[in-house]
């Protein structure tokens, strides 16, 4: 255990679109920031096990649950259940950064639909 920066968390690319830095993973969890440029959105998909908690660090952005658009900003989190298709998208003009949670680790349960 010790503390963990970006700088000593594993970078890396997720889908064709992102920068990422894990922070925590085992079976059981993944917490990982992750980045997207303005105008970039990652694909829609969903996940067969894991149930992910997004949490908005700086930016701003739409994430599509299903048929519903939800804007999204610094300070704001939200969940989505195993199973729900989803996409972020950054609206903005600056870099959206923002973590994810996923109970269990996500890694490999990502199935995508476009």
């Amino acid at each position: 255990m010790g503390k963990i920066t970006l700088e000593s968390a594993d970078q890396f690319r997720w889908g064709d679109v992102g920068m990422g830095w894990l922070l925590k993973t085992s079976p059981d969890i993944t917490i990982a920031q992750r980045v997207l440029s303005p105008g970039v959105r990652e694909k829609k998909h969903y996940h067969q096990v894991a149930w992910q908690f997004f949490y908005i660090l700086e930016g701003e952005g739409t994430i599509l649950i299903n048929e519903d658009q939800i804007p999204i900003t610094a300070d704001e989190s939200i969940e989505v259940d195993p199973l729900c298709v989803h996409q972020l998208v950054n609206t903005g003009e600056e870099i959206l950064r923002y973590l994810v949670i996923s109970k269990p680790n996500s890694f490999g349960d990502r199935v995508e639909v476009e």
